[in-house]
């Protein structure tokens, strides 16, 4: 995508449709975000792999809300080189700061249940009854 919108809703999210239409794009945007790590995406562990082919840089920007956090926007320049930079409402920041507002809106992405990239399927099929419960759970703001 060169720009793209999307308005989530408060609870469960779905993004569905036919091959080639920008799904995984999408969930991997979240993940560059939100200082996942790449390996949760199971594509190129290069970060500059990210940047559309014949461009130097590129941003994803997610903005988040709840009732006890408040709004928050999260945005990461990502270089061809794979260099990257996040700000945080608008001022520089660190991995760290961004992963903290990964938890304090409960993001979870190495948790199957509730962040399933295309290809991590497989993995999300192998869990055990417990496992996915506990994960369930989690997902729900439970005890995991």
């Amino acid at each position: 995508f060169r720009d793209v919108e999307l308005l989530p809703g408060p609870r469960l999210n779905m993004i569905i449709g036919p091959n080639g239409a920008g799904k995984s794009t999408v969930v991997s945007g979240i993940c560059l975000a939100f200082a996942g790590n790449l390996a949760l995406l199971g594509r190129s562990p290069n970060l500059g792999s990210f940047v559309r082919t014949g461009e130097a840089e590129a941003y994803v920007e997610v903005v988040v809300c709840n009732g006890r956090d408040g709004v928050r926007t999260v945005r990461r320049d990502i270089t061809d080189d794979g260099k990257s930079a996040y700000t945080l409402d608008g001022a520089r920041a660190k991995k760290g700061e961004v992963e903290r507002i990964r938890k304090a809106f409960d993001i979870q992405l190495d948790n199957l249940t509730q962040f399933l990239p295309q290809e991590r399927i497989a993995q999300f099929t192998e869990l055990t009854p417990e496992m996915l419960l506990r994960s369930t759970m989690s997902a729900l703001g439970g005890e995991g």
